[in-house]
């Protein structure tokens, strides 16, 4: 009798352990170390916190374990396949209210070294229930007389989806939609232009994406796109995809509300409101109401959300350069009154 209750317990505990361990799933995140992209796959279960993160155009995986408190603040090792320490993370773990999904920011640095290099990463919601899954897709260019470099990455939706082909069709166009120009204008540059790039440097342009929503119903992407071509700062902006795989179809804005509906004057309304709970100085009061107001070229880049609507504003458009992009996450729920009830896509998240 005690042998079969030690071996219920033995039998109930590994359960337990099973369960904690299913319900402790990976996630995915996007980011740069030190401007290399990177793509990170993190397990958080109590104070470990563990996986694996890779560089993008390299593709192998190197392996990650360490701790992170109930504040969020980690420390990750990383070892190679002997299991030696070859580098280390340390940083923070959060989600801001208007955010989509939690960030990962901090630090990198080589064993025994004191330099450390920056690294961010954003998650990837990416729900299918199928074997559908994204690759990172990649084009690069590099042109030295002329002192210039693009680098351009962009995901490939692969498994047994009909409109695949569709999706890869458009999110590789709309990757690569500045290429051209930015080639164009690059290969006109005199000598004398060239001569006021700092030493070392080379004017780029840069476009990295961010996969915010993917189900079985819809994708949403976000690039940002980051150009320097001389000056004291990069300008970067964003554009976004959202598809809707049961049809094959891009959605656009206003085929989510009822027709004859103001819906630019609703998201307006909340967007000036919630961007000054966050621009309190009232310089921005001018800022907001031109960049947020209810005209179609402030609301081109959205993006569909487990969370909501979310809206971004580029640099200048509602605040400083210094103060980076502004983001507004507006609930379906303050939507629904002009929503439409009939859109396939919405029908998940209604």
């Amino acid at each position: 009798m005690v042998k079969n209750k030690f071996i219920l317990s033995a039998i109930l505990m590994f359960a337990a352990t099973i369960c904690a361990s299913a319900q402790a799933k990976a996630k995915i995140f996007r980011g740069y170390l030190n401007g290399t992209a990177i793509e990170m796959s993190l397990v958080r279960d109590g104070g470990k916190l563990s996986g694996s993160y890779l560089y993008t155009r390299i593709g192998k995986g190197i392996k990650l374990a360490g701790t992170i408190d109930a504040e969020g603040t980690f420390k990750l090792r990383e070892t190679d396949a002997a299991g030696k320490t070859t580098g280390e993370f340390w940083g923070k773990w959060t989600e801001e209210p208007n955010s989509n999904g939690i960030s990962l920011e901090g630090e990198w640095r080589k064993p025994n070294s004191k330099s450390t290099l920056g690294f961010f990463a954003g998650e990837q919601i990416v729900e299918f229930s199928s074997e559908a899954k994204f690759t990172a897709k990649s084009f690069a260019e590099k042109n030295n007389p002329k002192h210039f470099e693009i680098n351009i990455e962009y995901p490939e939706l692969s498994g047994a989806n009909p409109a695949a082909a569709k999706f890869n069709q458009l999110i590789k166009t709309e990757a690569m939609s500045g290429v051209n120009d930015f080639r164009k204008e690059m290969l006109a540059m005199t000598a004398e232009d060239i001569k006021f790039l700092p030493k070392g440097t080379n004017n780029y342009l840069n476009v990295a994406y961010g996969i915010e929503w993917a189900t079985d119903d819809i994708i949403s992407v976000k690039f940002t796109n980051s150009v320097f071509s001389g000056g004291a700062h990069p300008n970067y902006d964003f554009s976004t995809v959202n598809f809707d795989l049961k049809n094959g179809t891009e959605i656009k804005l206003a085929d989510l509300f009822e027709p004859n509906t103001n819906y630019l004057k609703v998201l307006s309304d909340y967007s000036i409101a919630d961007l000054k709970t966050r621009l309190t100085d009232m310089v921005y009061d001018e800022w907001i109401r031109t960049g947020a107001g209810a005209k179609s070229e402030n609301y081109e880049s959205w993006n569909l959300t487990k969370k909501g609507l979310m809206i971004t504003f580029a640099p200048y458009q509602v605040a400083s350069y210094a103060d980076g992009e502004q983001t507004v996450i507006i609930p379906y729920n303050k939507l629904n009154e002009i929503l439409r009830k009939d859109f396939a896509p919405l029908k998940s998240i209604m």
